[in-house]
């Protein structure tokens, strides 16, 4: 026996210029009996656990700043306050306050202080009590010029064994424009902590075709490796970091080349 059921559906329609937002947000909502009485016992509607701050993160004079045709001159000359520069500014105090703020990390501020919007990473979350910028940048009382190096200087870096076993392998088996174009890779793409020392350990494997070919062209096998062929074998790793990610050594933590003796 087979019962069939029609489902019927009624609707209207009408005709109105109006358009109230709320009256049709009240008819289209509906309150369980769960809801109601958890209003009912004043309970919190929202909760958020653990709570998330966040903490904004910018370099000296980087953060961001909104303005519009009335506020731009305003904003032109006061320095907009972010999280990052109040964390500064709560450390420089010397009362109670300033004097526990200073063994907190950045991350862990939130935990004890509140504040309003008002109020780098990787130092940030390691130093504690920093009071400026320069302060992030100074380890054991010297100022590096760079937050790069102020990690390297703490250890805060990864190694760059793995990529020191990379090279030497790649030694092993590999023609020296292979091996540029392994070390162009590893500086465009995985950003090693220390690119000098592992260009200064492997120079010579990447630079035997350059001493060959200055060695047949003088005819002169007793030419050794020297300052003008490395500076030819830095070229061809900058041209194929240029190729990779259009930026040159220098900005990839290596030397600055003199593309005219070439």
């Amino acid at each position: 026996m087979f019962i069939k059921v029609v489902h019927i559906t009624v609707f209207a329609f009408q005709n109105t210029n109006e358009n109230d937002e709320i009256t049709r947000y009240q008819m289209g909502r509906y309150i369980s009996s769960n809801e109601a009485i958890w209003r009912i016992f004043g309970f919190q509607i929202h909760e958020r656990d653990p709570a998330v701050v966040h903490l904004s993160i910018h370099l000296e004079n980087g953060q961001r700043v909104y303005f519009n045709e009335q506020n731009a001159i305003e904003r032109a000359l006061t320095t907009s306050k972010t999280t990052s520069t109040e964390f500064f500014e709560l450390n420089k105090q010397q009362n109670i306050f300033g004097q526990y703020a200073r063994t907190l990390l950045y991350s862990e501020v939130p935990t004890y202080f509140t504040g309003n919007k008002a109020l780098k990473r990787l130092l940030l979350i390691n130093v504690r009590g920093p009071t400026s910028y320069e302060y992030l940048r100074t380890v054991n009382g010297q100022l590096y010029n760079t937050y790069h190096d102020a990690c390297r200087e703490l250890q805060l870096l990864e190694s760059d064994n793995h990529w020191d076993i990379t090279l030497r392998d790649a030694v092993l088996s590999s023609f020296p424009h292979q091996i540029r174009q392994l070390f162009a890779i590893l500086l465009t793409t995985c950003f090693p902590n220390n690119p000098k020392e592992l260009w200064e350990k492997y120079k010579c494997s990447m630079s035997e075709d350059v001493l060959h070919r200055h060695r047949t062209t003088n005819h002169d096998l007793n030419i050794q490796f020297n300052r003008e062929i490395y500076n030819e074998a830095l070229i061809m790793n900058e041209d194929l970091c240029l190729l990779i990610s259009n930026q040159p050594l220098k900005l990839l933590g290596l030397y600055s080349l003199n593309r005219t003796s070439v």
